[in-house]
């Protein structure tokens, strides 16, 4: 009796709850992958409002047309407010990158030491987003130095196309 018992009953409901457990462990996997989805989601959202933040400050700073005048005049204000004599601003082609247009500009100046640090200064701090690639500084007629600025300007894509090429140009410009 207690060996079909065994057979019939037990040997069965073992081979069930088996079964049953394995399916617990896999949807204990699945609630532990939810519950871990969920705390980084909230952490997005807790974030959100600072990345848009983030996110706007940066735009501002990246006008979506090229607004190459508006460009050089900014440059040139920022010259004046420093000290320093421009010579020449050269921009180059523009680059298409992701979301963005990249426009090289090679900028010449002469100034005292201080007077083309606050340049420089002045640029990073700009109303429009600026980046410094390279600066070659030498002394031309002491105490003045001469600079040699590549800089990039950049522009926001909010068309999903990047802004059309730029002819090469040269825009000179004197204090």
């Amino acid at each position: 009796m207690l060996a079909l018992f065994y057979m019939f009953a037990w040997r069965p409901q073992m081979a069930t709850l088996a079964g049953l457990e394995s399916q617990w462990m896999a949807e204990e996997a699945r609630f532990q992958q939810a519950k871990n989805l969920l705390v980084m989601l909230e952490e997005v959202r807790n974030s959100a409002a600072k990345t848009e933040a983030e996110f706007a400050s940066i735009t501002s700073k990246m006008p979506s047309e090229l607004e190459l005048a508006s460009l050089i005049a900014e440059l040139q204000n920022i010259a004046n407010d420093a000290g320093v004599n421009l010579i020449s601003i050269k921009p180059s082609a523009t680059t298409p990158k992701d979301g963005f247009t990249e426009l090289n500009v090679n900028i010449s100046a002469v100034g005292s030491y201080v007077s083309l640090i606050d340049f420089i200064k002045r640029i990073e701090n700009a109303q429009r987003q600026l980046k410094v690639d390279t600066i070659d500084i030498r002394v031309s007629q002491y105490p003045d130095l001469s600079l040699n600025l590549m800089l990039s300007a950049f522009t926001i894509d909010e068309t999903g196309k990047a802004a059309p090429p730029l002819p090469v140009q040269s825009a000179s410009a004197n204090k």
